[in-house]
């Protein structure tokens, strides 16, 4: 278990974290259910029209730097 880091966090700091989530998320199998649960820090935001289906219209605010980070591994 763990905590993404906070928006104001070091760069090194988040790189870590989502490129060891993506490792992780990559390492199963593509025809199995993938449900991601957590506290990403992620701010999903209304302007998110870059996310595809992953957000669709359901954030509020301004998306923050997080958010975009988690929906790389939507992809």
């Amino acid at each position: 278990m763990g905590y993404a880091p906070i928006e104001g966090a070091e760069e090194e700091a988040k790189d870590y974290f989502y490129d060891t989530l993506q490792a992780t998320v990559e390492r199963i199998p593509k025809h199995d259910v993938l449900l991601l649960l957590g506290d990403f820090n992620a701010r999903v935001g209304s302007n998110n029209d870059n996310q595809g289906d992953a957000l669709k219209r359901h954030g509020v605010g301004v998306i923050n730097d997080n958010c975009e980070r988690l929906c790389d591994l939507c992809e």
